[in-house]
């Protein structure tokens, strides 16, 4: 019995497929392997999720950094008065804020250039209610301004590169408003504080400086006398006084 066995299974073994069949099957298993059983839910990836998340929220951050920076640009154009103009301030702000200390006072004068610009603008458009709102807006610039000139002049009375700077940059900005009034026929005068105050700076540096050099020259009994007259003017906030008496004196030294 196990004789004939072991025959039978070396007969099967001689036994090759045919290769037609042997194809046939292959191709079979094939596409039952692609086919999903019915059913079954499709696996789930907590990884797909989040990166699908991820891209998502890359995609829009994107956009908004976009659309941000094309109001922004828009925003650097728009004049009193308009619907972007209070964006065009906020970036100035935040850019004021990021400047150095010692460049503040020389941005808020670029500010008032920016306004006096507008107000120029504004005013060939033949618009009232944008001409008062950019009248306005100078004004307030101007005011800002003059007080953070007056508040810091101590600070920076020494530094006389900034002061004739800053000193300048006024000067310009007044006879452009002088010019601008002949044009519109109105008295804007918002200039005349900055005005002030830079010179005032301007005069306290120059009769500081005038002082110190003074005060260690060889000087008469008269020459002493009304370099204390320039001292007490010059203390009680009298520079241009003060200023006028050390220049004559400093050219009778001479």
């Amino acid at each position: 019995m196990e004789e004939e066995l072991v025959t039978k299974i070396k007969v099967l073994k001689a036994i090759k497929p045919d290769p037609e069949w042997k194809t046939t099957l292959k191709s079979q298993l094939f596409f039952s392997s692609k086919i999903q059983p019915s059913g079954l839910k499709p696996e789930f990836s907590f990884w797909k999720m989040v990166l699908s998340h991820k891209l998502a929220f890359a995609l829009a951050s994107i956009a908004i950094l976009v659309m941000g920076s094309i109001i922004l640009f828009l925003s650097w154009q728009a004049l009193p008065g308009e619907l972007l103009f209070s964006v065009k301030k906020t970036a100035e702000q935040v850019s004021f804020a990021l400047t150095p200390e010692n460049e503040k006072l020389k941005a808020e004068l670029l500010v008032v250039k920016q306004r006096l610009d507008e107000l120029e603008i504004v005013s060939k458009e033949s618009e009232g209610q944008k001409l008062a709102s950019a009248l306005q807006q100078y004004k307030e610039a101007t005011a800002k301004a003059a007080k953070n000139i007056s508040q810091k002049t101590d600070a920076i009375v020494k530094d006389k590169e900034l002061v004739k700077e800053i000193a300048l940059r006024v000067q310009g900005v007044k006879q452009r408003e002088e010019n601008l009034e002949q044009v519109l026929a109105i008295d804007i005068s918002a200039g005349e504080e900055l005005e002030e105050s830079a010179y005032s700076l301007l005069y306290k540096s120059m009769a500081q400086d005038l002082i110190e050099k003074l005060s260690s020259t060889s000087l008469a009994e008269e020459q002493r006398q009304n370099l204390e007259r320039a001292k007490e003017l010059f203390n009680q906030g009298n520079y241009q006084s003060a200023l006028e008496i050390l220049v004559l004196l400093s050219q009778d030294v001479k």
